[in-house]
């Protein structure tokens, strides 16, 4: 995979589907998520749950 650029993405949406936040990053970084949804809380201070999903 030389040349190629691997990258994750973390994002928070809301029941609707509708994107708040997101985040992309480098692959190779872990516990990255509960980041993303620190820092939608700031944005968002009304969020009161969250459900995560992981696609390999």
């Amino acid at each position: 995979m030389e040349g190629k650029k691997i990258r994750k993405q973390h994002s928070v949406l809301d029941r609707q589907g509708n994107l708040l936040h997101i985040t992309v990053h480098k692959a190779n970084g872990t516990g990255a998520g509960c980041g993303v949804f620190e820092e939608a809380l700031q944005k968002y201070p009304t969020l009161k749950g969250v459900c995560e999903n992981s696609i390999e």
